[in-house]
């Protein structure tokens, strides 16, 4: 038995910083062999390397925002790539120059080593001539339409597309489509404009760029709910580089534990952020929790072999500190983009006033034609959805002053029922009937605004998941000194490999434009905050139920 001991405690010793490797792992995105090669810092023969090689020139599209583009007013290169290139040269500790150039023209001038780097996907025709880091961010391409019929890419044969020359796009769609007419823009721009006009039936190209575009020329366009596609991108270098490609990788690396896109676009878009950073190496997760496993089984083995009550002790325990584990992970993670939100948030509160005071004077001028009318009204429609988010981060992050206030459960959800089976369910045309049971003298005393941002989010996605018909069942009792709170509705359900995603920020199901990701994000926060719990189950195409359990803390709490 004291054998067995001592070769557990070594086993132990030994495995604790593997676990603290991996858990570093799961917050960079990146697999094993990428840590073992690139969380090295860069090496004496790596500096004379780029000592030798001088400048590293950055070639890349010059007119594709908010990605990267030339400002017409100072003429200068900006945007989101361009912010990271810059954080990337002060990781690496070497002077990176900007070439922008027409699309086309960089990709050739990368493959003909007239510059060293550029931000793109990585295809099977563009390896033959490149090589390719670690991935940044991902990015979707998407289809943008007005007139045409469009239910899914099977529907695009025989029609007319224009796509920017040399894009990824026009490699994808050459390898999935044969009859296709094409018709070759410079940029995205020339391409919105093209659809303006008619003279297309749709445009492909990156997400954010197609939006850009469309906002400018003022152009009501119909975007494709599932995009065409979505992929990492990386930065490209010319096949030869393999010593620069070590260096770049290391600076992506370092850059990546430090969140620094996820940053960046922060600054660029405020909340709703169209690329993000993705974790792409799930095996982590899986070796991590094998190794966890190995180390609970020989724990168990070694010290309670004979005795079966105690292991099971040790189950239940063991399941109760991964829970635990899971929890505070969840936990520092929200309480930083918290801080992170209320800080961006309060910074936006300016600019976005500036805008909206001068459209206000704007509007005061009655010479405008239509389309400038319109056009001011879009900016408006988007500053107030701006403005919306902002006031739930806020108040998602706020310190609460409010004071609380002894709250019937019985009338508190009868009333938000109410709000919630008028205007909004006549505006979506369903018909939802909505049943509450529960001791009407039950009563909890919390700050109402918290129980609003709650119990609304909830529902909201409730009444979101019933498409036509259905029914929302509301039901809470009292259980020693805790409330149990279950809202059971008839939608679509949820599949089980997301369910655990649901509660991360900016993750959501919702067609783009229609969501944001930040309402269960909130709840599960504002709950937390209350020293409660939240649960959720679901079955595919019968329903969800979310189950809020809330502590009685004081005597205004519970059955009065």
């Amino acid at each position: 038995m004291k054998k067995r001991i001592i070769i557990l405690a070594f086993i132990f010793f030994l495995s604790v910083p593997t676990l603290w490797m991996f858990l570093g792992l799961l917050n960079t995105g990146v697999s094993i062999v990428e840590y073992m090669r690139h969380s090295k810092g860069i090496t004496q023969k790596e500096i004379e390397y780029l000592q030798e090689h001088g400048s590293i020139v950055y070639g890349a599209d010059k007119n594709a925002p908010p990605l990267r583009f030339v400002d017409p007013v100072d003429n200068q290169y900006k945007g989101i790539v361009i912010d990271y290139i810059n954080l990337l040269s002060v990781e690496i500790e070497s002077t990176i120059e900007y070439r922008p150039l027409p699309w086309e023209e960089a990709i050739e001038a990368l493959v003909n080593k007239e510059t060293d780097i550029c931000d793109m996907f990585s295809s099977q025709e563009r390896r033959k001539n490149l090589i390719f880091s670690i991935p940044i961010y991902n990015l979707r391409g998407v289809f943008a339409y007005t007139d045409y019929a469009y239910e899914s890419a099977d529907d695009i044969s025989s029609s007319t597309i224009a796509v920017q020359k040399g894009d990824y796009a026009e490699e994808y769609l050459k390898t999935n489509y044969t009859d296709i007419n094409y018709i070759y823009t410079k940029d995205l721009g020339e391409s919105v404009e093209l659809l303006k006009e008619g003279k297309v039936d749709l445009i492909i190209g990156d997400e954010p760029v197609v939006f850009y575009f469309l906002q400018e020329r003022s152009l009501e366009a119909n975007i494709a709910e599932t995009p065409v596609y979505e992929h990492p991108v990386m930065l490209a270098l010319p096949k030869g580089e393999e010593t620069l490609l070590n260096i770049i990788n290391k600076g992506i690396y370092s850059l990546k534990t430090k969140n620094s896109m996820e940053k960046i676009q922060q600054k660029w878009f405020g909340i709703s952020t169209p690329i993000t950073e993705e974790k792409y190496y799930y095996g982590n997760r899986y070796f991590l929790g094998a190794l966890l496993t190995l180390l609970i089984i020989l724990t168990a083995y070694g010290i309670h072999f004979n005795n079966k009550e105690l292991q099971l002790k040790v189950r239940e325990k063991t399941d109760e500190l991964l829970k635990k584990e899971k929890d505070i992970f969840q936990a520092q993670k929200m309480a930083a983009i918290g801080q992170l939100a209320a800080g961006i948030s309060h910074e936006m509160r300016n600019p976005i006033g500036v805008i909206r005071n001068y459209t206000y004077l704007m509007k005061l001028n009655n010479d405008y034609e239509t389309k400038t009318i319109k056009s001011i009204e879009s900016i408006e429609k988007q500053l107030d959805k701006a403005s919306g988010i902002i006031d739930e981060l806020l108040s998602f992050s706020r310190n609460n002053d409010s004071v609380k206030t002894k709250i019937n459960l019985k009338n508190y959800f009868d009333s938000l029922i109410e709000s919630k089976s008028m205007d909004s369910l006549r505006n979506e045309k369903k018909d939802i009937e909505f049943n509450v049971s529960g001791d009407e003298s039950i009563y909890i005393k919390a700050y109402e605004d918290v129980l609003d941002h709650i119990f609304n989010n909830i529902l909201n996605n409730s009444m979101y998941a019933i498409s036509k018909q259905g029914k929302i069942d509301i039901e809470f009792f009292l259980e020693e000194k805790e409330i149990f709170i279950s809202i059971r509705d008839s939608g679509e359900g949820i599949d089980q490999e997301i369910i655990e995603d649901i509660f991360n920020p900016f993750y959501t199901t919702k067609p783009i434009g229609k969501g944001t990701g930040l309402g269960l994000y909130i709840v599960y926060s504002e709950i937390l905050n209350m020293s409660g719990e939240i649960n959720i189950e679901s079955e595919k195409g019968v329903g969800t139920t979310v189950i809020v359990k809330l502590p009685v803390e004081d005597k205004y709490e519970g059955t009065v």
